[in-house]
């Protein structure tokens, strides 16, 4: 089959006719319902989108090339002759050999059958579709092959290695109990210690609580020392003024036997003198 040259999109991100492949692709992938089909002249190319109704006249068909200013059929081999061909003029050219206008139909090799262009379209989208899922089948057919290979090598490589890995495993298990038993034995001894702690904190509270009855205690004994010193200093008080009245008392009464003494050794001097008198 001829190489196609030129793609024409009748549906895609771009509308119009590409020189490459490349940014065919890039109008139609992954485009909802694409309209599209490769031609080996541009003629072909022209009269498909003309066909299709996208346009009324080639001259308003852009051709996509590598650059990216777009172009006219005319300035890529399209032959219009000064006349722009319509839908119109192909309907009324149709089986026309004549070279004054557009080449409607040119003859398709190796037996391509002329089709109109909506059967050409979606003989187009089948045509890739059938091509895509045959490429998708051959990959997933590849993938699983290597799937299945690299499966082989991991199950000898499990078969090979399983002796190895289990005197591995069965040593680590060893290892691991060990540390376990070890860590049991060190919490054991750090719950006797703590439980140790706790009954000496015990002691102790049961102490600080006797030494705050204690202190409470003395606190209150030296309240009642405070004050029995106070009624202490009351009562000195008291009986040191109770003294200062008795001595004052008390000499007041020695005045007074003094003075009677006196009285009484005055009276009897007069009375022994009165009686002398009286003798003489």
């Amino acid at each position: 089959m001829s190489t196609k040259k030129f793609y024409s999109v009748a549906r895609g991100v771009r509308i119009g006719i590409f020189t490459k492949w490349s940014r065919c692709e890039q109008s139609v992938h992954r485009f909802k319902h694409t309209v599209f089909k490769g031609f080996t002249s541009m003629d072909q190319a022209v009269n498909f989108l003309l066909a299709g109704s996208k346009f009324s006249s080639c001259n308003q068909i852009p051709v996509f090339d590598e650059t990216d200013n777009p172009k006219t059929p005319e300035h890529v081999g399209h032959k219009c002759n000064g006349v722009h061909c319509t839908k119109d003029s192909i309907d009324d050219l149709e089986g026309d050999d004549s070279d004054n206008n557009c080449v409607l139909h040119e003859q398709l090799s190796y037996n391509e059958e002329e089709t109109n262009p909506k059967t050409l379209m979606i003989d187009e989208q089948n045509e890739q579709t059938n091509s895509q899922i045959e490429d998708h089948k051959c990959e997933r057919g590849k993938q699983l092959n290597e799937l299945s290979k690299k499966q082989d090598k991991i199950d000898s490589k499990c078969e090979s290695d399983r002796p190895y890995f289990g005197s591995k495993i069965e040593n680590i298990v060893k290892n691991q109990h060990q540390n376990i038993d070890q860590k049991i034995s060190n919490l054991s001894k750090e719950n006797a210690t703590l439980k140790a702690k706790l009954e000496n904190e015990k002691i102790l509270c049961l102490l600080t609580r006797k030494i705050d009855n204690i202190t409470q205690t003395q606190n209150s004994l030296t309240d009642a020392l405070d004050k029995i010193s106070d009624k202490t200093k009351e009562m000195t008080d008291t009986l040191k003024n109770t003294c200062e009245a008795m001595l004052i008392y008390a000499k007041s009464n020695e005045t007074k036997r003094a003075m009677k003494i006196t009285i009484t050794c005055h009276t009897r001097i007069t009375q022994e003198a009165l009686e002398k008198h009286q003798a003489d």
